[in-house]
């Protein structure tokens, strides 16, 4: 087996890893490219949010949590804070763009061919109980494609970044997913849905289990795909992923050299609901265990 975590800083490029055909190109790039005056304003207004979810959130010493539609559906002072500087970072520059967030739905003009999807605590469950692990997920979107993706870890200081075509970055260093070529040693994350296991979760971590793979399930999606970005993880299978949780994600790990499947096949535009995020190398076996995880739950 070949599996050399890299923690964010390999240089090694995976494209000699075997990639089969299906895979060859995950995500089919339909939409034009965003106008030349408008990406570097797009980049500028990401590193603010950036920086302002590293030194300008409330301290977690300060929380103050409610819940929402029930007493395990959290949201903080930390999640408005940061959604209220997105939105206000956006239209200082952008007053015509649309900003769709987690809290707050959508502000702007609904009809805007520019949106911003913002999760602004992706993990607010973490976040509220003070867990370090949680971040601020936002994607920039025109003519139905991510053109650009910003994870940011307040916790850790780690800032994920990609544009389309430009490659991924955490902290300014160019980085790349696992070349890991068997799922054998390798982690591999998923996510509850909501608070409950998603149909056929168990027998899928059986499969792995017997693959020698680890499954780690850590609440928070856009930083779980961030882990596979940064070829630490060599996989994210996710049951059911909202838009908003993934779009910056997805951008990030494509980037880095992921396969993105939807419902098995390659991703396309904006994708959501069941997702699988791999390295390449271990993409065709992840598709596989998932394929017959399903049948066992069809069968039953």
């Amino acid at each position: 087996m070949e599996h050399t975590p890299n923690n964010g800083q390999r240089h090694d490029a995976p494209a000699s890893a075997p990639v089969h055909e299906e895979f060859e190109r995950s995500f089919d790039v339909r939409g034009k490219a965003p106008e030349i005056d408008i990406l570097p304003g797009v980049l500028r207004i990401m590193e603010e949010i950036a920086a302002f979810a590293l030194q300008g959130l409330p301290s977690l010493d300060d929380l103050s949590v409610r819940s929402k539609r029930d007493a395990a559906d959290l949201v903080s002072n930390r999640d408005y804070a940061m959604e209220a500087k997105v939105i206000e970072l956006v239209h200082r520059t952008f007053p015509r763009h649309v900003v769709i967030s987690e809290e707050i739905g959508t502000v702007g003009n609904e009809h805007s061919e520019h949106q911003w999807l913002v999760d602004p605590i992706d993990g607010s469950c973490n976040d509220s109980h003070a867990i370090p692990w949680s971040c601020v997920s936002v994607a920039y979107v025109t003519s139905g494609e991510i053109w650009a993706g910003l994870i940011v870890n307040p916790h850790t200081g780690e800032v994920f970044q990609a544009v389309r075509g430009q490659g991924a970055t955490l902290n300014s260093r160019r980085i790349l997913v696992s070349n890991a070529q068997s799922l054998a040693g390798s982690v591999v994350m998923t996510e509850l849905l909501n608070q409950s296991p998603w149909q056929g979760m168990a027998g899928f971590m059986d499969a792995l289990a017997s693959q020698d793979a680890t499954v780690r399930i850590m609440g928070s999606t856009a930083l779980s795909i961030s882990q596979v970005a940064a070829g630490r993880v060599a996989a994210v299978a996710l049951a059911d992923a909202g838009l908003l949780d993934v779009a910056a994600g997805v951008l990030i790990a494509e980037e880095a050299g992921a396969v993105i499947l939807h419902d098995g096949k390659p991703a396309h535009g904006l994708p959501h609901g069941r997702l699988l995020i791999a390295a390449p190398g271990v993409a065709l076996a992840m598709k596989q265990t998932l394929s017959g995880v399903d049948a066992r739950v069809e069968k039953h």
